[in-house]
């Protein structure tokens, strides 16, 4: 059967559609499961030839492959760097993506790189001791870091900054 016979009959709008609904996968961890668009589709055409479902199932597996529509499940670990404490946290997203993303996602080592190479150890240190700083600006509920480091532009300033979020400094 040829695309304009399976076109022919479910009609243009409800071809297009499906297509695009067939890349809809469930994820958990970034790694599709669930090809919940073609489950939809079989639902929704009913039962027809074989042929008629065959674009569906290549736009099910380009899906797969990571160019569609997605529902994603994960979980994040962070790590405080001083502490070693690990906070988990879940996470759900709904969007589409391009390209090959599952591909690229399975053939990863899921390691953890810290950057750290001779030739920037200043600019690590001046981050390092930014943050430090920001931490601790944090814990003694003290505003002044944040805003005396903050950066203003497009006609931002301290004082729309301290009237917008109600700060109030500690000198």
């Amino acid at each position: 059967m040829k695309i304009k016979e399976i076109i022919g009959t479910i009609g243009t709008f409800k071809f297009s559609i499906l297509l695009i609904v067939s890349t809809f996968w469930i994820m958990v961890q970034h790694m599709p499961y669930v090809p919940l668009g073609l489950l939809v589709i079989v639902y929704f055409v009913g039962k027809q030839e074989l042929k008629v479902y065959v674009p569906f199932v290549l736009m099910s597996i380009i899906g797969f492959i990571g160019s569609g529509i997605y529902l994603n499940t994960y979980t994040m670990t962070r790590t405080m760097i001083k502490t070693g404490k690990t906070f988990d946290s879940s996470h759900f997203k709904v969007g589409y993506r391009l390209g090959t993303s599952t591909m690229d996602y399975l053939l990863r080592d899921d390691s953890v790189v810290i950057y750290n190479d001779g030739k920037y150890s200043e600019e690590i240190k001046v981050a390092q001791a930014y943050v430090e700083l920001l931490e601790q600006s944090i814990h003694e509920n003290n505003s002044t870091f944040i805003i005396e480091s903050f950066v203003y532009q497009n006609g931002i300033s301290k004082e729309t900054i301290k009237t917008n979020f109600g700060f109030t400094l500690k000198i």
